[in-house]
């Protein structure tokens, strides 16, 4: 068993009166799994901009960290004095004297594509973000991501960062997104021809993932269906358009219920009580590198998906008979999907049976966490070519740096 400080960020489902986002989702799935490995987790849970702390997580449990804002990440590592630290999203590591983990194994979780994200955000990816990402992993000894495509796209950062153990040595597991063993009882229904029978969509509406189309489709059809309603649990991204705009998009209707942003009990209560989901987005390649926890969150607790055919997941939905996978760029296939279910609504009891089954096999925190949780029960520095950093990075005269940012 070892000692572990936890830098985590985003919200987390500890208040179900609030909402909860995917960065926060992680952070609960890390913290939840090394503890069931009979490790002592302490967590410090930051926003995005690595600096503030949210102080209603204080009730966490008895190793919570009463910390406030002026807390710096140096004083709580001198004062846990950890076995292991382990990061979740680089963004937030901000070590002012890196002396203070001189002795100290550090395991990053890399989130999703953040550089892929960045390029939709704040006027565009910027030089300095992939150096400051070069630079900031460096500190790393062990890493984690979400599957094996990323592993292949975070093997690139590793390597442009001086760690060439990614080449030959087990530096880098994957840890997939995951969710609690003890998952909710699937709600099942009896349907009748005259049942209502409701779809749901949960999330962001965020530049890079576009899942407007596929929502337009589906208003279309149930102009004409008399027992099919779709409720969207949404939110605006900072980054795109409002509310007004999004539901003007995809066409609503008398069948189409906006709910907007809601606390997390209701949102699963929402997806406990629909009899399937809406998860189709256009393809790129931050699509193709994601998984959603959305989506994680329909399937464990027993809700059927149509889903995109392009994502890792997506041969587990269908080998699993989960769902239905179809190309982003045919949505008329969604339309063959909707006139089935009408047709055999019942179908969606065992399509939800099925997509449990397919979480407790592959993505149970209590499973998934092995990697990490092995080495946090031996963890060890790694060997450093301390150079290395800085000439990387003093490489890129200014004149060059000026260049790239405005060509």
């Amino acid at each position: 068993m070892s000692d572990i400080l936890f830098f985590g960020c985003g919200q987390i489902p500890l208040n179900s009166k609030s909402p909860v986002d995917g960065a926060g989702f992680r952070t609960w799935q890390i913290f939840n799994g090394l503890k069931s490995q009979g490790h002592t987790v302490y967590l410090a849970n930051y926003s995005y901009d690595g600096t503030i702390f949210y102080q209603d997580r204080s009730i966490l449990h008895e190793h919570s960290l009463h910390c406030n804002s002026e807390t710096s990440q140096d004083e709580l590592i001198l004062t846990i004095d950890p076995d292991v630290i382990v990061y979740y999203y680089w963004p937030i590591i901000n070590i002012n004297d890196v002396s203070c983990v001189k002795a100290i194994p550090v395991c990053i979780d890399f989130a999703g594509p953040v550089l892929i994200e960045k390029h939709f955000q704040d006027g565009g990816l910027k030089i300095e973000t992939i150096l400051n990402k070069i630079h900031k992993i460096n500190i790393g000894d062990f890493f984690t991501c979400s599957g094996k495509r990323q592993y292949y796209y975070f093997s690139a950062l590793l390597l442009m960062s001086g760690i060439t153990e990614i080449i030959d040595d087990s530096i880098m597991e994957i840890l997939p997104l995951s969710a609690d063993p003890k998952m909710n009882q699937r709600l099942n229904r009896t349907k009748t021809s005259d049942t209502i029978i409701k779809c749901i969509h949960c999330g962001y509406f965020h530049p890079w993932q576009n899942p407007i189309n596929g929502l337009h489709r589906f208003a279309e059809y149930v102009k004409k269906s008399k027992n099919i309603e779709l409720d969207i649990y949404g939110i605006p991204s900072s980054m795109g358009e409002d509310d007004k705009r999004i539901q003007e998009k995809i066409g609503f209707n008398s069948k189409i219920h906006y709910l907007g942003c809601q606390n997390y009990s209701r949102v699963i209560d929402g997806i406990r009580n629909a009899d399937f989901a809406l998860d189709v987005m256009s393809k790129s390649l931050e699509r193709e590198l994601s998984m959603n926890i959305r989506t994680l969150q329909y399937l464990c607790n027993g809700i059927p998906i149509i889903y995109n055919d392009y994502a890792e997941i997506s041969p587990l939905i269908e080998r699993y008979d989960a769902g239905w996978c179809i190309n982003p760029d045919k949505l008329e296939e969604i339309d063959s999907i909707l006139d089935d279910i009408v047709n055999n609504p019942n179908q969606l009891d065992q399509k939800g049976i099925n997509a449990q089954k397919l979480v407790c096999d592959n993505f149970n925190w209590e499973k998934t966490i092995e990697p990490l949780s092995k080495f946090c029960f031996n963890p060890k520095k790694r060997e450093r070519n301390v150079l290395y950093i800085k000439e990387f990075i003093n490489s890129y005269p200014k004149s060059l740096i000026n260049l790239l940012y405005t060509t």
